[in-house]
């Protein structure tokens, strides 16, 4: 998903006649609004009732921004209140390996609060 949106994104900055280094750079900006984009309409589906339509499009903001933690918190909780329980607990210890690596030390102990919530609750929700 995210090479065929560079992929576009630099194409469509080549056909209109700027440098490859200037496309690439368009490309850049283009995907880093892509991947916003997708944050807020998960964030914006999640607080609607909507945690499946929220999982979708954050989905696709962690495969392109993996270092996002509060993408990886978001996702964890849409997953969670669609019912995914076991899927919400690997996105929570991904966001929670993420959080360690940047030093995001609030959201890795929000995303561990709610892990153990998860692993405490029994089967699916």
């Amino acid at each position: 998903l995210v090479d065929a949106e560079r992929a576009k994104a630099t194409a469509e900055a080549t056909a209109s006649g700027k440098p490859e280094q200037v496309a690439q750079k368009i490309a850049e900006g283009k995907l880093r609004k892509f991947f916003e984009e997708h944050t807020l309409l998960g964030q914006t589906y999640l607080k609607a009732g909507q945690p499946q339509t929220a999982a979708q499009h954050l989905a696709k903001a962690v495969e392109f921004n993996p270092d996002y933690t509060a993408a990886w918190k978001l996702y964890g909780q849409a997953l969670a209140d669609s019912g995914q329980r076991e899927a919400a607990m690997a996105a929570y210890r991904r966001g929670i390996e993420v959080a360690g690596q940047r030093g995001d030390v609030q959201a890795g102990k929000e995303m561990r609060v709610f892990l153990k919530r998860l692993r405490k609750s029994p089967g699916d929700q």
